[in-house]
C-alpha cells in the first residue's frame, strides 16, 4: 500500500480503516523506483470540472480545472466515478505518464474494463494512440484472442494498448502480460 499511498496521515487512515482498527500498522520503504505524486481530485465550485490538488514536499499546487465536464441533452460526463477515474487516466496518459488503476476486487477490475471499453466505443474516452509494436504485445494479442475471443473486453482493451490484469486470469496469458509488462512500457494497466 506504501507504494499507492504517501506515508503518514493518510496510509495511517487507510490502514486503521482496511483492519478495523485492531492494532498492527503497515510496513513502509523510502525507496520508490520513481517519484511519487500525492494528488486529490475535487468537483470545482463551478460544478463543471474538477480540480486537482498534488503534495509535493510542502508545496501544495493545484490545476483548476484537470478534468472539464462535458454536457449534452441528456447527461454529463464524466457522471460517476468509473467514467471519473478513467478520464483521470486518459489525461495522465496523453501526457505520457504510465498509470496503474488499484482496484481491490477482480469483479471491480473487470467492471472498470468493461466501462473502458463502453466510453471508447462512445468517443467520450481515446485511448486509441496507446498502440504497442512489439513480439510480446503481438504474442498477448494471440492468447488473449485463442482464450476469450476476439470481442471480449479484455482483447478489446489489449488491444487499445491497455492491460487489464487480476490473479483469476488464465495462467498462459498473465504469463504473456507478464512478459508484456517487463519488456514494453504500457501506458494503463
Amino acid at each position: 500500500l506504501s507504494a499507492i499511498l504517501p506515508s503518514g496521515q493518510e496510509l495511517d487512515h487507510f490502514v486503521n480503516w482496511i483492519s478495523y482498527d485492531r492494532q498492527g500498522q503497515a510496513i513502509t520503504s523510502s525507496w520508490r523506483p520513481t517519484d511519487l505524486r500525492f494528488g486529490i481530485i475535487y468537483p470545482n465550485n463551478s460544478d463543471t470540472g474538477f480540480r486537482l490538488d498534488y503534495v509535493i514536499g510542502s508545496q501544495k499546487p493545484f490545476i483548476p480545472n484537470f478534468i472539464t465536464k462535458t454536457f449534452n441533452n441528456r447527461s454529463k460526463y464524466p457522471n460517476s466515478q468509473q467514467d471519473l477515474c478513467l478520464s483521470i487516466a486518459e489525461k495522465f496518459v496523453h501526457d505520457s505518464q504510465s498509470v496503474l488503476i488499484y482496484c481491490p476486487m477482480q469483479r471491480s477490475v473487470n467492471a472498470l474494463a468493461k466501462k473502458l471499453v463502453q466510453l471508447t466505443r462512445s468517443r467520450k474516452l481515446d485511448f486509441k494512440n496507446l498502440n504497442i509494436d512489439s513480439e510480446y504485445f503481438h504474442n498477448a494479442v494471440r492468447v488473449a484472442d485463442e482464450l476469450f475471443g476476439s470481442n471480449h473486453y479484455i482483447v478489446e482493451c489489449l488491444k487499445l494498448g491497455i492491460v487489464i490484469h487480476h490473479g483469476k486470469l488464465p495462467k498462459e496469458y498473465r504469463t504473456a502480460l507478464e512478459l508484456l509488462l517487463k519488456n514494453c512500457k504500457v501506458g494503463l494497466i
